[in-house]
């Protein structure tokens, strides 16, 4: 759970106070954040990594409000898998399952998305190959869509479950106490 928040949260809280004075003497500058798309929707078996990226996005949407009018602005870029090495890692750490609607964006969408952020002043952008911006909307209407969604078709999640198995598994045979280790990205405890 350290580890998450520290990464994902407090580094760029902490490299934001350190630049913002000098963009704030300049009245200029642009502030961009990459969290996930988790980071606006629940994610199961991985609430650390969730609540650490949901609270960039929250950091990210205050600096906007804070500091727009002192000309710098702030934009949290939300991608859905991306192709990496650490995908793959999970992927494998899953015995080779992929989620179901398996799409990745690219590292270089993600970072053409950083970039039109600045040159447009976005607010957020989701980074996805299919839309899902109307799908997040209902989940925010109907904060219970997600879960009904996950009893009535489970194996939806099932990449997400077989992860946090497959590293809860690793943790335990590292360290020995069978405690589950680390966070492995799931701590919520959703597997039953």
């Amino acid at each position: 759970i350290d580890e998450q928040m520290q990464v994902n949260l407090l580094a760029p809280m902490h490299l934001t106070r350190e630049f913002l004075p000098a963009m704030l003497e300049q009245r200029e500058g642009a502030i961009v954040n990459v969290a996930s798309l988790a980071g606006k929707l629940g994610s199961p078996n991985a609430a650390a990594y969730t609540a650490s990226k949901h609270g960039l996005v929250g950091f990210t949407r205050s600096l906007r409000s804070e500091y727009d009018a002192c000309g710098i602005s702030s934009c949290v870029v939300c991608p859905s898998f991306v192709q990496t090495s650490l995908l793959d890692s999970l992927i494998a750490k899953a015995g080779g399952a992929r989620p179901p609607f398996f799409v990745t964006a690219s590292a270089e969408a993600v970072s053409s998305a950083c970039v039109r952020a600045v040159l447009d002043n976005e607010d957020e952008l989701i980074v996805n190959l299919v839309p899902v911006r109307p799908a997040l909307c209902l989940f925010e209407a109907f904060p219970w869509l997600p879960r009904a969604i996950d009893r009535r078709v489970p194996w939806l999640f099932d990449f997400n479950r077989r992860c946090t198995a497959r590293l809860r598994d690793d943790d335990e045979g590292a360290d020995g106490d069978g405690d589950g280790g680390g966070d492995g990205g799931g701590d919520g405890g959703g597997d039953c």
